[in-house]
C-alpha cells in the first residue's frame, strides 16, 4: 500500500504554475499516492479568494480537496504519512499528529533593504533619499522611515519553530538567516518553483519567435490580489486617475524604447490578469499569458518594474531593465525596483525618460547573476536536478 503525501496550499494552482511546476510531481512521487489540501478558505480574504478562484485549474488534478476549517484539516491528516507545507505559516502544533513526517521550505527572501549588503544599503539609503526630494514624496519618505523602525521591534512569527522533521533550503539567504533549524531536522538543500520551472523549460524548449523583440513582464498593479492593501490609502478616483496615467506613460516609454532598441516589446501579462485583445490597455501590443519563460528565453531586452519573473531573465542571461520614476513612487513600488536593480546589478530607466540613449542598452552592465541566483533562488549547495527528485530521494 502507497504512503500518502499532500500539500498543503495556501494559494490556488494557475495554468503556468500546473504545467511547469506541479505536472511533475505524480512523476517523481511514483511510491506515494500525492493529495492537496486547498486552505484558501483559512488564509485567504473573500475579496482575495474570488480573484485567484477565477484562474485556478483544480479541476485538472487528481485529489484536490478544499478544507474550510482546521477541525477538518487536523482529521484529514490523521491518515497522511508525509506532509509538504507550502503555506509558510505557523500553524498549532495540536494540528498535527504523530504519524505525520513534516516537510517544510525554507522561509523564501525577496530583494529588500534588510538583504542588501552593507554596501548597497548606503547605497539604496542614498538613491531614496535623492528620489525623495527630487520628486517631493516627504510623506512617502516619512511613511517609510516609520515602516522602518516598526519593522525593526516588530515581532516576527517563525513558522520554523513548530515540529518539522524535513526543511528544504532552497537559497543561500535563508540557509544564513534560519539559524534556529535543530539539529534533528534533515536539511534538503534545492531550489524554489521559478528554478523548477526554468530546468523543466530547458528540457523541452522550442523557439517562440523568429523575429526580434523585447519582453516587459506585467505585474497586473492595479488589480493584482496582493495588491488590496497596497491602494487601501487610494480613494477611487484617486486610483483611476493614477491608472490613466501610468499606462499613458508606460505606452510613451515603449514607443521610445522600440525606436532605439529596434525591437518590438511584447507583453508577457501576469497569470492573474483579465487583460485581454478587447481589454488591451498596452495601445495594441501583443499580450501573451502563461508564457513567460518562453518569452523570456528568446528575446532581447526584459523589461520590468519589480516583477518577480525578472528572474528568468537572471537565468537566461538577458539584459533587464527596471523601469522607475515618479508614478512609482505614488503607487507604492519605487523601493522594491530600487532593491531589485541594486541586487541585479540591473539599470534603472526613467518611465519619462525621452531620450532613452543606445549607449544605455549595448553596455555592459555589472550583472551579479549568479549571486543573486544562489542568494535568492537556488541553494549553492543543490544540484541541478528536479525538486521533487531531491525530496523523494530523501523521503524514501
Amino acid at each position: 500500500m502507497k504512503k500518502k503525501l499532500v500539500f498543503l496550499l495556501k494559494y490556488k494552482i494557475n495554468m503556468s504554475d500546473y504545467v511547469y511546476y506541479y505536472e511533475k510531481v505524480n512523476f517523481f512521487f511514483k511510491d506515494f499516492e500525492v493529495l492537496f489540501f486547498d486552505l484558501t478558505n483559512l488564509f485567504l480574504k473573500k475579496k482575495v479568494r474570488k480573484i485567484y478562484s477565477k484562474f485556478s485549474i483544480e479541476k485538472k488534478i487528481k485529489n484536490y480537496f478544499y478544507i474550510n476549517s482546521f477541525s477538518k484539516l487536523k482529521k484529514k491528516l490523521t491518515t497522511i504519512d508525509f506532509v509538504i507545507d507550502r503555506t509558510n505559516s505557523n500553524f498549532n502544533q495540536k494540528i498535527f499528529n504523530e504519524v505525520n513526517k513534516i516537510c517544510v521550505f525554507s522561509s523564501s527572501s525577496y530583494p529588500n533593504f534588510f538583504n542588501h549588503s552593507f554596501f548597497n544599503k548606503v547605497k539604496h539609503s542614498l538613491i531614496f533619499i535623492y528620489y525623495s526630494i527630487k520628486y517631493k514624496e516627504f510623506i512617502y519618505f516619512l511613511e517609510k522611515i516609520r515602516k522602518f523602525i516598526k519593522l525593526i521591534f516588530e515581532k516576527r512569527t517563525n513558522f520554523l519553530k513548530k515540529k518539522i522533521n524535513y526543511v528544504i533550503i532552497c537559497d543561500d539567504l535563508s540557509y544564513f538567516k534560519d539559524t534556529n533549524i535543530k539539529n534533528d531536522v534533515k536539511k534538503i538543500y534545492s531550489h524554489y518553483k521559478d528554478y523548477e520551472k526554468f530546468l523543466i523549460y530547458k528540457e523541452k524548449k522550442t523557439f517562440f519567435f523568429k523575429r526580434k523583440y523585447s519582453v516587459f513582464l506585467d505585474e497586473d498593479i492595479f488589480s493584482h490580489p496582493d495588491n488590496t492593501e497596497l491602494f487601501s490609502p487610494f480613494d477611487k478616483s484617486q486610483l483611476t486617475k493614477l491608472q490613466i496615467l501610468y499606462f499613458n506613460l508606460i505606452n510613451n516609454f515603449f514607443s521610445n524604447f522600440e525606436e532605439v532598441s529596434k525591437t518590438k516589446i511584447v507583453i508577457a501579462a501576469h497569470p492573474k490578469s483579465l487583460f485581454n485583445s478587447k481589454n488591451n490597455p498596452y495601445f495594441g501590443r501583443e499580450l501573451i499569458k502563461h508564457d513567460t519563460i518562453k518569452l523570456v528565453s528568446d528575446c532581447r531586452f526584459v523589461l520590468t518594474h519589480s516583477s518577480t519573473s525578472s528572474c528568468y531573465a537572471i537565468f537566461f542571461n538577458k539584459p533587464v531593465f527596471f523601469v522607475n520614476g515618479k508614478i512609482m513612487f505614488d503607487l507604492g513600488f519605487f523601493n522594491k525596483i530600487l532593491s531589485m536593480a541594486l541586487e541585479t546589478g540591473g539599470n534603472m530607466l526613467d518611465i519619462k525618460k525621452k531620450n532613452i540613449l543606445l549607449q544605455t542598452l549595448k553596455k555592459n552592465m555589472n550583472y551579479s547573476y549568479k549571486n543573486y541566483t544562489n542568494k535568492y533562488f537556488k541553494s549553492s549547495k543543490s544540484k541541478s536536478i528536479s525538486c521533487w527528485k531531491t525530496m523523494n530521494d530523501n523521503f524514501r
